[in-house]
């Protein structure tokens, strides 16, 4: 008995893919990176919110000291679990002493950039990522 056509998003799902397949994960996948930068968007924010909240200018200059720029401060200095576990997410590792913020971050910017499809699905599951249309033909 030969087995009925899996159709997903109004694509028949076959071995090897299709070109509908492919174009379609393609578009899931830009979805996915769109979303997934501006969460880590929104935590590099609350991470500089926080470092602004903490950081007393008029201290500084009354200490005769400067105050670092938020993207020159060391990423471990960081205490912003959701930007952490964005971070870990991506690149699949953590970063030690000697990173800076502007080091993670464009590290977690091109490693989100060039994830393919796959990993990027990985991602979604890791993060729980609630999509309108997902990824197809990955088992």
């Amino acid at each position: 008995m030969k087995k009925a056509k899996e159709i997903k998003y109004g694509i028949e799902i076959t071995r090897p893919w299709s070109k509908e397949m492919y174009a379609h994960n393609e578009e899931v996948g830009e979805t996915v990176k769109a979303e997934i930068l501006k969460l880590w968007e929104a935590a590099m924010e609350k991470a500089k919110q926080e470092y602004d909240d903490n950081t007393c200018e008029i201290e500084a200059e009354e200490n005769g000291y400067e105050i670092e720029p938020f993207l020159e401060r060391e990423y471990t200095d960081v205490q912003i679990m959701e930007l952490r576990e964005i971070q870990k997410v991506i690149t699949c590792y953590g970063f030690g002493m000697g990173f800076s913020m502007k080091m993670v971050d464009e590290e977690v910017r091109t490693d989100l950039d060039n994830a393919a499809n796959f990993r990027l699905k990985e991602m979604v599951e890791d993060m729980e990522l609630p999509l309108e249309k997902e990824f197809i033909g990955f088992n």
